[in-house]
């Protein structure tokens, strides 16, 4: 008969795996994997550890192209809850424009980053849908992303350190029998809520380096100007494009501070 690992082994075993790497969450489920004949202690192990920095959120976001008018949101939530109860479900937006990727991409890479370290993010804007574009797992120094290899995630792909792709092809994590149409109830919620309940990114698929990603347009600086492209425009009509301050700055003599210049300074008009 197998005897329960003691706390202090534990303990041990808890901050032993957070500092083998930034993916220290799946180093731990994956140590709790080899002690299922002992539920308690992947219980104290869940609780330990859902201390260090957040590593251990419960936090599952969305982002989509649903609407809130029908039930397709609605459905998403619900099976991602009957996986894991103890699921927060943030929505980011459901408003995305219909079959929008790069709108879906801008708005997640604007939000996700607030989250706490650990939070799931599941995007399903997905015009590929019941073709052959593959479902996929994003993992970040501090995130995972759920949804279509489409290009959705290539914000995500540009600012992280540190990245791992996973192909979900494990689809004893789906509900039974998906549909050619919804894979996001069908496939990417409840891969987002094993997820988010603690099995490792790579139960679900191999990883792959073949990722989709989108082409995105960089503004072209010449000695006296910038030419860049709008990238989206809000609620209230600003237009936000894709210069940067540090553009802008290229543009002006070393030591001038933009945000000290009005209109009209003399640092601005020697450029005109």
């Amino acid at each position: 008969m197998l005897r329960a690992p003691s706390t202090r082994y534990l303990i041990n075993v808890c901050y032993k795996a957070l500092g083998l790497s930034n993916y220290a969450s799946d180093h731990i489920f994956g140590l709790t994997k080899q002690m299922r004949t002992d539920i308690f202690s992947r219980n104290i192990i869940l609780t330990l550890c859902s201390f260090d920095r957040g590593l251990m959120s419960a936090i599952i976001t969305l982002t989509t192209d649903y609407g809130v008018k029908d039930a397709f949101t609605a459905s998403m939530k619900g099976v991602i809850l009957k996986i894991n109860p103890q699921a927060q479900i943030v929505d980011i937006t459901n408003e995305i424009s219909p079959q929008d990727i790069w709108e879906a991409a801008f708005t997640l890479r604007s939000a996700y980053s607030h989250f706490p370290k650990g939070t799931v993010h599941l995007a399903v804007v997905d015009p590929g849908v019941g073709s052959g574009r593959r479902p996929i797992i994003v993992v970040t120094e501090s995130f995972y992303f759920v949804g279509p290899d489409n290009g959705l995630f290539t914000l995500i792909y540009q600012e992280a350190e540190r990245i791992r792709v996973h192909h979900i092809t494990s689809a004893h994590y789906y509900l039974p029998n998906p549909g050619p149409t919804f894979h996001g109830r069908d496939i990417f919620a409840p891969v987002a809520g094993w997820l988010a309940k603690g099995i490792p990114s790579g139960n679900f698929g191999d990883e792959i380096t073949d990722y989709v990603k989108m082409n995105i347009p960089v503004p072209k600086i010449s000695q006296n100007s910038i030419e860049g492209h709008v990238v989206h425009i809000d609620r209230f009509g600003n237009i936000i494009t894709n210069i940067i301050y540090k553009d802008i700055q290229s543009l002006f003599p070393e030591g001038v501070d933009l945000a000290a210049s009005s209109v009209g300074s003399p640092a601005k008009r020697s450029r005109d």
